[in-house]
Formats: structure tokens, C-alpha cells, sequence
């Protein structure tokens, strides 16, 4: 079952890597998969908001399979919890024009199995996601987390094929929408994913030297962009790439300047850093943990942009105030 992604934005380029190698495919000249064909907007490209639009963004879904029979009452009801969360971004008015999810969409998903085609055809968790982010009323835009993947079992190229069958999404992807570009990460492709690599630790993540450079190429065309990455900037390997004019994320964020927003997960805690980096940075609290740990962020020319909602989140804890979202976003009560 395919999550809704829907044809608001268009997606500029997408990296096909399901051999596992760290090889980019254009869409436009690789025959690439429909998946990651071209998709053009249609109508008012700003979804009518003569200020621009909105883009909700959440993280950390971890939902399990079905008959999971782990201990963590928060994971056990992880689905529900993302049910839960999906009917308050369906009553925001105006709606947003799409969702974003900061990775790790499921929770043990391989212990079942790691057969792509056995995901194809039983229940399981990448499948759990997939229904439950169908029924969002807006297209909802995926990246790869830690635990999307099943290293160093399962190897990367059953975890994305399961990805693209399952979202039709390619381990790493970007899309235009409104004059904004979204820079679709994987931070879970570089050396330190790479267990016969040195520079192994799945507690830090990277990118790869190809995908370090067409990230630097994607932030480099005068066009502001967000960029979306699963760990957090303080938790990248450094110098992953030596002697590559990009040889970190780092080093991206500190030549190009069109990085206007930098936001990602896997911490489970909230935290706001404005000035620590070239790009000011969010990390956001889990969905599984809280029901109300998404932000509501408004778009508009010249590369501006506000969190709509920023201070709802409870600032360096896992957890987020509830907030009502018809019209201007206000606390509840």
C-alpha cells in the first residue's frame, strides 16, 4: 500500500540506490521508477495563502508489527498514537500543503522478515505506516531513519526496495514547491552505516561523499531551501569524505548560504538551536512519545519563513503543549 504522496510539489531530482551502492539517478535521464518521476504542481501553487503556504513536520513514528510483543507501552500503541496525531493536522485550517516525516517510521520491523517480496504481500510494520499515512488529507513526504533500516542483518538494498515499494520514495529525493526546495537526506548512508567500514557507529550518522555532493548541488541553484535529515547536526560524523570540496554536512551548511532551515529527529527530546550553525536547526520530540510533537511552519517569497507554532514544544524534554489550529495556531484552553 503506497502512503498518500500526492502531486503538490515537483520533484526536481531523486537518487535511485537500490543496489546498495552509492550511485545517484536522475529522474530525468536514468529511467528511473514512476516513483521518482517529475510530478508538476497544478493550480495556485501557494494552495491559495497569498503568504505563501504551510508545511506540517513531524518525526520519530517507530510504529511495530502487528502482535508486536515488546514491553514499551509508548511503542506498543505507537500506530494509534500516529492516528491520533494525523486527525489534529487533518483539522488545521487553513490546511497545510503537505507533511513531512523526519524518519524512523517503523520499530522492529525486521524481525519478521528480510524478504522485500514478504512485505509486499503480509502485515507489517512498514505496511501499518503506509495505511495509517494514506488516510492524511495532504501528501505526506517520507525520509529513511536509523531504524528503517535492519543493518547489519538486513542489508541497505532490501530496506530500499522495501522503502520504494511500500512509499514509492528513493533513499534520498528532493522537491520544489512555491520557489522553496526540500532537501530529502539520508543520514544513514555513509561510513559510519557501513559495517565492514573503520568508521563504523550506528550512534552518528552520514551521508557518503555522492551524497554529500548532490546535496551541496541541490542548496546551490539561488533557490532557499530546507534541508531534512533524520540525526541531528550534532551527531554527523565529521570529515567523512577527506580531500571531497564537501567532506560533511558541515561543511555543506558552511559554503552555501540557501539553506534557510535545518530540521531533524532521532533525539527524542526538543531542541532549538538558532545560532549554532550556519542554518538555524530544530530537533524534534518523538510522535510515538506525544501526540502533539509536530510543528506548523509558513513559507513565503524571499526565502522567509516562521514556525507558526514554536513555542509549543516543551524546549529540551520529549514533549509538546497542545496547541488549536484554526487560524492563527494558539495553546489550547
Amino acid at each position: 500500500m503506497l502512503a498518500s504522496l500526492g502531486c503538490a510539489p515537483s520533484v526536481v531530482e531523486s537518487a535511485d540506490q537500490a543496489d546498495g551502492t552509492d550511485e545517484v539517478a536522475s529522474s530525468e535521464s536514468s529511467g528511473a521508477s514512476d516513483s521518482s518521476a517529475s510530478e508538476s504542481s497544478e493550480g495556485d501553487p501557494s494552495g491559495g495563502n497569498p503568504n505563501g503556504f504551510r508545511v506540517v513536520v513531524f518525526a520519530d513514528l517507530h510504529v511495530v508489527p502487528p502482535g508486536w510483543a515488546g514491553d514499551d507501552p509508548a511503542l506498543a500503541e505507537s500506530k494509534q498514537r500516529l492516528e491520533a496525531m494525523r486527525e489534529q493536522i487533518a483539522a488545521i485550517d487553513p490546511a497545510p500543503d503537505f507533511a513531512i516525516v523526519l524518519g524512523d517510521l517503523v520499530h522492529d520491523a525486521y524481525a519478521q522478515s528480510d524478504d522485500p517480496a514478504w512485505f509486499a504481500s503480509n502485515p507489517n510494520a512498514f505496511a501499518e505506516v503506509a495505511a495509517a499515512l494514506a488516510e492524511f488529507p495532504i501528501p505526506v513526504y517520507p525520509i529513511f531513519g536509523d531504524h528503517d533500516y535492519g543493518l547489519p542483518k538486513v542489508g541497505k538494498p532490501a530496506s530500499h526496495q522495501i522503502f520504494a515499494q511500500t512509499f514509492a520514495r528513493d533513499p534520498y529525493y528532493a522537491i520544489d514547491h512555491a520557489g522553496w526546495r526540500f532537501v530529502f537526506t539520508n543520514s544513514q548512508l555513509g561510513p559510519s552505516f557501513e559495517p565492514a567500514n573503520l568508521a563504523f557507529d550506528p550512534t552518528r550518522g552520514s551521508f557518503g561523499q555522492v551524497q554529500l555532493d548532490w546535496i551541496a548541488d541541490q542548496v546551490d541553484d539561488e533557490i532557499p531551501s530546507v534541508l531534512l535529515v533524520h540525526f541531528p547536526l550534532f551527531q554527523l560524523l565529521a570529515d567523512e569524505a577527506p580531500g571531497d570540496p564537501v567532506p560533511d554536512l558541515a561543511s555543506v551548511l558552511e559554503q552555501f548560504d540557501d539553506v534557510a532551515l535545518v530540521l531533524s529527529g532521532h533525539a527524542h527530546q526538543w531542541n532549538s538551536l538558532p545560532a549554532n550553525y550556519p542554518a538555524p536547526h530544530v530537533v524534534f520530540g518523538a510522535t510515538y512519545q506525544d501526540t502533539d510533537n509536530f510543528l506548523l511552519i509558513e513559507f513565503a517569497e524571499l526565502g522567509s519563513l516562521e514556525i507558526l507554532d514554536a513555542e509549543k514544544p516543551d524546549w529540551g524534554t520529549p514533549n509538546a503543549q497542545t496547541w488549536t489550529y484554526q487560524g492563527q495556531p494558539t495553546p489550547a484552553g
